[in-house]
């Protein structure tokens, strides 16, 4: 839910399954679709994604047909955010599993102090949760909360090093610095990285991730 250009499906995609890319979107869906491309033809894909646009208000999935879902860094982005909670709950199997993730009020408002333009953007951040109101929300729509957690830690520096050298320009020095780093992290996993970035989630978490599931 709320794709983008597919960064989560397309590393799933190594493996067979069977996934929909869903986003409002349709440049970013076209971006993810023309990577798949690039990756089908180095032989590096065995599942099958399907790239649909639509609004995620209205999803045009059957009631009780998808086993799990991801909806990352979304809700704050959706004005009528209940009425989305509500139509993932309908098209989620009855013991299906689903993963929110919303940003951590303090990192917000850190970047909302930083740059104008970060929450002024088309299509930007429309909101601020506290993570007790997330909780709520989720809960409130019908699924049952099995675990919270605060997650992103090595995230959060690089988004204030996009809001303090501009928000649309990832080529600033410094900016672009801090994102050979990050990006070795994630590309290079080493158990003391992880260990690092558990500490920094415990001080500056980028996002609060609230793991969920339809009653069966």
């Amino acid at each position: 839910m709320g794709s983008g250009d597919g960064r989560h499906l397309l590393e799933w995609a190594r493996r067979h399954y069977k996934l929909i890319a869903f986003d409002i979107a349709r440049y970013d869906l076209k971006r993810g679709k023309y990577i798949q491309g690039l990756m089908l033809g180095q032989d590096q894909l065995r599942g099958q994604i399907d790239w649909i646009e639509g609004d995620g208000n209205h999803l045009p999935f059957p009631d009780n047909s998808l086993d799990r879902m991801i909806c990352t860094e979304v809700l704050e982005h959706v004005p009528d955010y209940r009425q989305l909670l509500r139509e993932m709950l309908r098209v989620l199997k009855p013991g299906g599993t689903i993963a929110f993730s919303v940003p951590t009020p303090h990192t917000e408002k850190v970047y909302w102090a930083l740059s104008w333009e970060y929450w002024h953007s088309e299509g930007g951040h429309v909101r601020i949760f506290q993570p007790g109101q997330v909780i709520k929300e989720i809960r409130e729509a019908g699924f049952k909360v099995a675990a919270v957690r605060f997650k992103h830690g090595f995230h959060a520096p690089y988004w204030v090093l996009r809001c303090a050298f501009g928000v649309d320009n990832e080529r600033a020095f410094f900016t672009r610095m801090y994102f050979r780093v990050l990006n070795l992290t994630i590309v290079r996993q080493s158990r003391w990285m992880d260990r690092l970035e558990a500490l920094t989630d415990y001080v500056f978490p980028k996002s609060v991730v609230v793991y969920a599931r339809k009653a069966p």
